[in-house]
């Protein structure tokens, strides 16, 4: 038995103990926890960056902070709940785009993202939805950064990862990966 289970949440409607300990991690520690993203993002020159599945926006604030007016940060959350929180801690930035939808159902131009990020998001989509979310990813973005979670307990097995990514064209740039995490970038195979 795969030991990798699949399980679903309800983000539109978050426990409040769920809020509350996003909160404190991304909040509080978020310089931590988005280390391994940031020192990613900061090895090229990124105009455009798109998150998805942004949440509260913890993410995008901390990459707006870094990089100032200079870069194009564009959110994605199916999450109504979600949105509206980001959009509450974003307010004043001018460079942000939040967006509430599914990624595969909106309209994005091919090639409108320099970069699109996925941070610790695809092991909390449904299995059958995945392989779709990261076609609609490499087809309105150049590369993609996934970062993801590998324990059994909460996450996506690595080989399960690869094989995602490597069914819709696209090919491993560069990655780290230990026992309970994995972050890399992927770029389209040519001719995908």
């Amino acid at each position: 038995m795969d030991e990798y289970r699949y399980r679903e949440y309800d983000f539109n409607d978050p426990p409040k103990i769920q809020i509350l300990l996003e909160s404190v991690i991304y909040g509080l520690a978020g310089r931590f926890v988005y280390r391994p993203v940031i020192d990613l993002l900061c090895l090229e020159k990124y105009k455009s960056i798109l998150d998805f599945g942004c949440g509260g926006g913890f993410l995008i604030k901390r990459i707006s902070g870094l990089f100032g007016d200079d870069v194009e940060i564009t959110g994605i959350d199916s999450s109504r709940f979600y949105i509206n929180a980001a959009r509450k801690r974003l307010k004043d930035k001018k460079n942000i785009k939040l967006l509430c939808g599914e990624i595969d159902e909106l309209v994005l131009n091919q090639d409108l993202f320099d970069i699109a990020i996925i941070n610790y998001v695809l092991h909390d989509i449904r299995p059958n939805r995945r392989k779709n979310i990261i076609r609609s990813l490499a087809k309105c973005s150049k590369s993609i950064c996934a970062h993801e979670p590998l324990r059994p307990s909460h996450g996506i097995k690595a080989t399960k990862l690869r094989s995602l990514f490597l069914s819709v064209g696209m090919k491993e740039k560069s990655f780290k990966q230990n026992c309970s995490r994995y972050i890399g970038i992927w770029e389209r195979s040519s001719g995908s």
